[in-house]
C-alpha cells in the first residue's frame, strides 16, 4: 500500500492530538488559524509543518509543504527545511509524481547529511524506502528501511519506529513472504496499542487482514478489514479506507457476493478520485474489471481494464527512478572531482610563484601536462559515470527478470503488454511443511523467518537448475511449474527437482544448526493451465486452472516425506522412476483420481 503513516505520526507528536491527525475538520481548522493569524518565526514554521504532514489531501499537503520550505529557508531553520522536503516528497509520491518526490527526498537527505543530523537523515532514508517500495525496487526499499530502523532504535523513537516497522512488513507482504510480514506488523501494532495511536492500530489491522486473506483465512480477514475500515472512517483517513475496501471486495468475490464486491470497488474508486490518488484509481479499475467479468458484463469489464492500463502507464517506471537516482550519485561524484580540481589549481599557483624564472619552454610543458591531467580526469569521470549508469541499468534488468520469466519480460518490453495464453501440457508442483502452525507458535518469529528463507533459497536454486518456473510462495508453501515456455511438460525435471527438495529437508534434519527441522509433503499434477501477469504495483506472473487446484489437492493427500503424483504425471514418468500405487482418492471439487509416489 506504500502508506504515509510515518508523516501522520510526526504530526501526532507535534500536535499531541492523536485522535484528530487525519480529521478533515481539524486539518481545515489549522489552515484557517494560519491564514487568519499573524504567525512569525518558529510558531509559523510549527503550524505549517503540522498542516503539511497531517492533512489527508495530497494536493493540500503539497501547497503547505512548499510554503514551509520557503519560510524555513528564509529563516535558516534547517530542521524545518528538511521536514518540508519530506512532506513535499510524500505528497508528490501520493500524486504519482515519482521523479519530483525523489528530488525532494534527495534535497532533504543532502541537508541532513551535511548538518550531521542523524535522526533526520534516518527519517529521509525511511521516506526513500517508501518511494522505492512504491516503484517495486524491493531490495533498495529494504536497504533504506534497515538504515532508518537502526537510527530509530538508537533514538528510542518508538512511535515512528512502529510506523517504519509497519512499512517494512508491507515490503515483505509485496514479496508474498507472509510470515515475515506478520512479524513486523505484530511488533508495530503492539507499539501503537501501547501508545494508544488508533490510526496505527487501524492500518496494522487492515494489513493483517490482507495477510489472512492471502492465507485463505477469509472470516478472520473479513473481520480485521471491516474493523480497520470502520476505524479509518472515524479518523477521516479516506486513503487507507480506499485501500482496504478493495481487499474486502476481493473477499466478497471469493464468497461469490458480487453485488457487495461491486459496492466496495465503486466506493474505493470514488475516494481515490476525490483525492487524485493515481495508484488507487488504477487498482480500483482493475478490481471493477474483475467483478464485471465475473458478472458476465464483459464490455464494462474491458472498459475498466483499459482505464486501469492507461492509469498504470501514466505512473513513472522504477527503471526511470533508478536512472534519476544514478544522476544524484553522479552529482556527488562530480562534487568530488571539482574539489580535486580546486586543489590542483592551488598547487599550480604555488608552483608558479616558486618558479617565476622558469623559461617559456618549461612553462609550456607544464601547461601541456596540466591539460593532459585534466583530459585524463575527464576521461576517468566519464568512465565512472557510464559504469554507474550501466550498473543501474543491469540492476533494473535483473529486478525485472526476478519478477517475470524472461519470455514474459521480453514480450512486455516489446509490446507494452502481455497476452494471457493457454498452455496444454504443464506440470505443477506444490510443497507444504507439516505442522508449520505448531512450530510457529513454539519458535521465535526470527527463527521461523530464517528457516523458511533457508529452505526456499535452496528450492530456488533447484528450480533454476532444472529450468523450471517458480510461480510464488504462499506462507510455508512453495509452487513451481515445468513446461510453461517449451513444447514439453518437463514432468521428468519436476519430479527430479521434487526429490532433491525432499533431500534438502532430510539432509537438514541431520545437521547441527539453529534451523527448524520440518517434515514435508510434495504433490505434482500435469495438465492445461492459463498463464499471464496480474497486479499493478508489482507485476506477478501466475497460472490458473483445474491443474493448479488438483496439484494442490495431491500435495494435501501426500504422505510425509514423499513425492506424490497424479495418474496424469505418472504416465509421463513411469518408465523413468520407480513408483508405487498409493490408492484412489477424491480431490476437493474434482473427480476421483489415482495417486502414485516415487519409491
Amino acid at each position: 500500500m506504500r502508506l504515509f503513516i510515518i508523516h501522520i505520526i510526526a504530526g501526532l507528536l507535534i500536535s499531541c492530538q492523536a485522535s484528530f491527525a487525519q480529521d478533515q475538520e481539524y486539518a481545515d481548522s489549522l489552515i484557517s488559524l494560519y491564514i487568519t493569524g499573524n504567525f512569525q518565526g518558529e510558531k509559523g514554521l510549527e503550524l505549517l509543518n503540522e498542516i503539511a504532514i497531517s492533512h489527508p489531501e495530497p494536493a493540500v499537503m503539497m501547497a503547505y509543504s512548499k510554503e514551509l520550505i520557503q519560510l524555513a529557508d528564509s529563516l535558516g531553520e534547517i530542521e524545518y527545511l528538511i521536514d518540508g522536503y519530506m512532506a513535499q516528497g510524500v505528497a508528490q509520491r501520493l500524486l504519482g509524481q515519482y521523479f519530483e518526490s525523489l528530488n525532494s527526498y534527495i534535497n532533504g537527505y543532502e541537508i541532513a547529511d551535511s548538518a550531521k543530523l542523524e535522526m533526520r537523515a534516518g527519517m529521509v532514508a525511511v521516506n526513500l524506502a517508501d518511494l522505492y517500495s512504491t516503484v517495486s525496487d524491493h531490495e533498495s526499499a529494504k536497504r533504506y528501511y534497515r538504515e532508518g530502523i537502526k537510527v530509530l532504535r538508537q533514538e528510542n523513537d518508538s512511535v515512528t519506529l512502529a510506523s517504519t516497522l509497519f512499512n517494512f512488513g508491507d515490503e515483505y507482504y509485496k514479496e508474498e513472504n507472509m510470515d515475515s510480514a506478520l512479524v513486523f506488523y505484530e511488533e508495530s501494532i503492539r507499539i501503537f496499542n501501547k501508545k494508544d495511536i488508533q490510526i496505527g492500530v487501524a492500518y496494522n489491522l487492515g494489513s493483517i487482514g490482507q495477510v489472512k486473506f492471502r492465507l485463505g483465512q477469509l472470516k478472520r480477514a473479513e473481520k480485521d478489514l471491516k474493523q480497520a475500515i470502520a476505524m479509518l472512517d472515524d479518523l477521516g483517513d479516506l486513503y487507507g479506507k480506499s485501500v482496504y475496501l478493495l481487499d474486502l471486495a476481493r473477499i466478497y468475490i471469493a464468497y461469490d457476493e458480487l453485488d457487495s464486491a461491486l459496492q466496495c470497488g465503486n466506493e474505493s474508486m470514488e475516494l481515490a478520485k476525490s483525492f487524485e490518488l493515481v495508484e488507487q484509481i488504477s487498482q480500483a479499475n482493475l478490481l471493477l474489471s474483475e467483478v464485471y467479468s465475473e458478472m458476465g458484463q464483459f464490455e464494462r469489464s474491458m472498459r475498466h481494464y483499459k482505464d486501469h492500463v492507461e492509469t498504470k502507464d501514466s505512473i513513472n517506471s522504477y527503471l526511470s527512478i533508478g536512472n534519476l537516482f544514478s544522476r544524484f550519485e553522479v552529482k556527488q561524484k562530480q562534487a568530488e572531482v571539482d574539489l580535486l580540481k580546486k586543489e590542483a589549481q592551488v598547487a599550480e599557483m604555488r608552483g608558479k610563484r616558486q618558479q617565476l624564472g622558469i623559461a617559456v619552454t618549461g612553462l609550456t610543458l607544464i601547461l601541456v601536462a596540466l591539460l593532459g591531467i585534466n583530459t585524463y580526469r575527464r576521461f576517468q569521470f566519464a568512465r565512472k559515470t557510464n559504469k554507474i549508469i550501466e550498473e543501474e541499468k543491469n540492476r533494473s534488468e535483473d529486478l525485472l527478470l526476478n519478477i517475470l520469466p524472461r519470455e514474459t519480460a521480453n514480450e512486455l518490453r516489446e509490446k507494452g503488454a502481455v497476452k494471457a495464453r493457454k498452455i496444454e501440457h504443464v506440470t505443477v508442483l506444490f510443497t507444504d511443511f507439516i505442522e508449520f502452525t505448531r512450530h510457529a507458535e513454539k519458535e521465535t518469529p526470527e527463527q521461523m523467518v530464517r528457516s523458511i528463507d533457508y529452505y526456499f533459497k535452496q528450492f530456488d536454486e533447484i528450480t533454476t537448475r532444472y529450468n523450471l518456473e517458480k510461480i510464488k510462495t504462499i506462507g510455508d508453501s512453495y509452487m513451481c511449474a515445468g513446461g510453461l515456455h517449451s513444447e514439453e511438460c518437463r514432468a521428468k525435471e519436476v519430479i527430479t527437482a521434487a526429490l532433491e527438495m525432499q533431500e534438502v529437508v532430510e539432509r537438514t534434519k541431520k545437521s547441527n544448526d539453529d534451523l527448524i527441522h520440518f517434515d514435508m509433503r510434495i504433490g505434482v499434477h500435469t495438465g492445461p493451465v492459463v498463464a499471464g501477469i496480474v497486479g499493478n504495483k508489482k507485476w506477478q506472473f501466475d497460472i490458473w486452472g483445474d491443474t493448479v487446484n488438483i496439484a494442490s489437492g495431491v500435495e494435501a493427500k501426500s504422505p510425509s516425506g514423499r513425492v506424490t503424483m497424479s495418474q496424469t504425471t505418472y504416465k509421463e514418468v513411469k518408465d523413468i522412476f520407480k513408483t508405487e500405487f498409493l490408492g484412489e482418492t477424491r480431490i476437493k471439487n474434482s473427480r476421483k483420481i489415482k495417486l502414485y509416489f516415487v519409491t
